[in-house]
């Protein structure tokens, strides 16, 4: 046991209840041994060191002659006389009073029945202390003595009287020589320090302490450690929550602390000195983190403050909002939609404004604002609180829609008209049109979006557990019908759940689409410039593109991908400029490569006979322009036969143009 020399400032009272403690060596070939006494404890309980004569075992039995108190030990030396002393009392009388080991050691005790050895205080603190007292003993020993157990390691075959000097090993594992016997090792296959070679069980297994591992690592949460001061007496710490639980405690730093504890987010560590003169060399280590003190104690937040500002939702949480806000309008706290929730710390003056919102307008359904241990809830479209005597927030702007004149700070709420949309939401320009957005899961949009006309759209409502299927929310836009406009879709998560639609003020749907973009006031039409009803105009594919192929007129979605469809040939004729172009006289064949007739016209010739000649009675005027449009036409060769019936040729530029779908000749 060690000695404490550290002054203490709070004396310790009562009795102490001092254990001795009895040590001796013989020496077997002579008739003299010692025999050790010790007893520990402060000195102003006081301590006392008790020796009676029949404590005395040394001799085994034989006649002692003498007794020497040969060297005692009391305390330190050189605070001996100054902090403590000590009193002698032999067989009821002071042999020293108020000594030190130089006025004791060497007495002579020879026919002692019992003495004491008592400390005493001398500076009114309370010091620890260790007393020991050896003693000189010389005695005859008995005839025939010696150790006669033949187990013993120093087993003596001539003793015919058992005197109590057998030794044997100090352990089972251990051999008389003191060596540990082969084999020896710990064999406890839960012990950090288990030996698998080891068919012997030396006791030397050790096993990690509660809550460590053999490394001495936390099995969880953190090491909080006390390191001592030169007074560990006056320390003590608590670790608390933030309900004031403790999670850690420590009452004098005499008991110590090293403990593995589990520590939530958000705690505090209070260090206490109670001498007031701080922890000096001490420290509580929690993790990597050291905490020391000065004077009296001081607290440590080492995550920051407790949350005092908490919203816990209510049904719909997605329409809740609030601002907490000073007297000069500045924000100090908010949450823009009760899906994201709040839990913090904020630094709140005396006056403050909170203001809570429901977009839905029927209230928060539940929920609530804790704001220093109050709860603030809203009904309809919501409500404002002030704490404190600051005015109430609200639009202060008296051009704002919502201008309020009792608001004495502006919260930020303002909203105005537009171009196209009045105070109450009427369209000014364009048309209005509900944006219907549906999400088949009923669990919202999960991040897509809508753009309309430049104003992009969600589902902002709050979707909890069990969803309604086909989940609808609508939305009112002002829209000039006449501007073909592009509706831009965004996709999110599970984007296959989303679908969309735009209809007017009657209920008739001008657009719609599932995850996909769409058009809103756009001409519809063919937009295949391959069909044969191409329309250069049409915006919105309206699927009635028709397309020839194998001779047939038939919709384009029957066309292969890669492959040109069969071709159609336009006859475009140009008469002559008026007057004398003589256009009657004009006539035109078009045949395949079999020579059968496609198509004519003019008629100044008769079909099929032109050889019987004509004159200019056909059916073309000049300065007019004339077209014929094949049907379907196969792949192949074609050929145009062109006459003038009076054989003076096409007057006054007259021409033709073949064209087909494909190709311009």
């Amino acid at each position: 046991m060690s000695c404490n020399f550290t002054k203490n400032s709070s004396p310790y009272k009562g009795l102490f209840l001092a254990i001795a403690f009895t040590f001796f060596s013989v020496n077997v070939m002579a008739d003299t041994a010692t025999e050790d006494f010790s007893a520990s404890g402060y000195d102003s309980d006081p301590t006392v060191l008790t020796v009676n004569a029949s404590d005395i075992t040394v001799n085994n039995g034989g006649e002692i002659s003498a007794v020497t108190l040969s060297t005692t030990s009391l305390g330190t030396s050189w605070y001996c006389g100054s902090w403590y002393s000590f009193t002698l009392v032999v067989d009821g009388d002071t042999v020293v009073a108020n000594g030190c080991s130089v006025d004791m050691d060497g007495y002579d005790l020879t026919g002692f029945t019992s003495f004491t050895i008592t400390s005493t205080d001398e500076d009114a603190y309370s010091d620890y202390i260790t007393m020991s007292a050896s003693l000189s003993v010389e005695f005859t020993p008995m005839a025939g003595a010696g150790c006669t157990d033949m187990t013993a390691c120093n087993y003596d075959s001539t003793a015919t009287v058992d005197d109590g000097t057998c030794t044997f090993p100090i352990a089972s594992y251990y051999d008389c020589s003191g060596e540990l016997l082969d084999g020896a090792g710990c064999t406890d296959m839960l012990a950090c320090n288990y030996d698998s070679t080891a068919t012997i069980d030396d006791e030397s297994c050790t096993f990690a302490v509660e809550g460590f591992d053999c490394e001495g690592s936390c099995l969880s949460g953190v090491n909080v450690v006390y390191y001592t001061s030169f007074y560990p007496g006056e320390n003590s710490f608590t670790i608390t929550d933030c309900d004031g639980n403790i999670l850690a405690e420590m009452g004098s730093g005499y008991t110590g602390f090293n403990e593995c504890v589990v520590l939530p987010e958000i705690y505090f560590v209070n260090l206490d000195d109670s001498y007031g003169d701080g922890w000096d060399i001490g420290s509580l280590s929690i993790g990597d983190v050291s905490y020391s003190t000065d004077g009296f104690g001081e607290s440590f937040a080492p995550n920051g403050n407790c949350p005092n500002v908490i919203y816990t939702a209510g049904s719909y949480a997605g329409e809740n909002s609030f601002t907490i806000t000073d007297c000069d309008g500045n924000v100090l706290a908010s949450m823009e939609s009760g899906n994201a929730g709040f839990s913090g710390a904020v630094e709140l003056p005396e006056n403050y404004n909170i203001s809570l919102v429901d977009s839905y307008g029927d209230g928060w359904n539940g929920g609530t604002l804790s704001v220093d241990g109050v709860d603030y809830t809203a009904s309809g479209f919501g409500e404002d609180f002030l704490v404190g005597s600051c005015g109430l927030p609200g639009c202060t702007d008296a051009t704002a829609c919502n201008y309020n004149d009792s608001a004495a700070v502006d919260d930020g709420s303002c909203y105005y008209s537009t171009a196209t949309v009045d105070c109450d939401g009427n369209c000014i320009v364009g048309s209005a049109v509900t944006i219907s957005l549906t999400d088949s899961y009923g669990d919202s949009w999960n991040g897509g979006s809508l753009n309309v006309f430049g104003v992009e759209y969600t589902q902002v409502g709050s979707y909890g557990w069990p969803y309604t299927a086909g989940a609808t929310e609508t939305f009112t836009a002002c829209v000039d019908l006449d501007t073909c406009t592009f509706v831009t879709y965004t996709a999110g998560s599970y984007s296959y759940e989303n679908s969309w639609s735009i209809t007017d003020a009657d209920g008739n749907e001008l657009a719609s689409g599932g995850n996909e973009d769409g058009y809103l006031g756009c001409p519809s039409g063919c937009t295949n410039p391959l069909a044969n009803n191409f329309d250069i105009e049409a915006v919105v594919e309206d699927g009635s593109c028709l397309v020839c192929i194998d001779g047939e007129e038939v919709s384009d979605a029957n066309l292969p991908l890669g492959v040109l469809p069969d071709d159609v040939i336009t006859i475009t004729i140009t008469a002559g400029d008026p007057p004398f172009a003589y256009s009657g006289e004009i006539h035109w064949e078009l045949y395949n490569n079999g020579n059968d007739l496609i198509m004519s016209g003019g008629n100044a010739l008769t079909v099929g006979d032109t050889e019987s000649g004509g004159f200019a009675g056909g059916d073309y005027d000049d300065g007019e322009v004339y077209t014929r449009t094949s049907g379907c036409l196969p792949d192949g060769c074609y050929k145009l036969i062109t006459y003038d019936t009076y054989g003076d040729g096409w007057n006054n530029n007259g021409s033709f143009g073949v064209t087909n779908q494909l190709v311009l000749y």
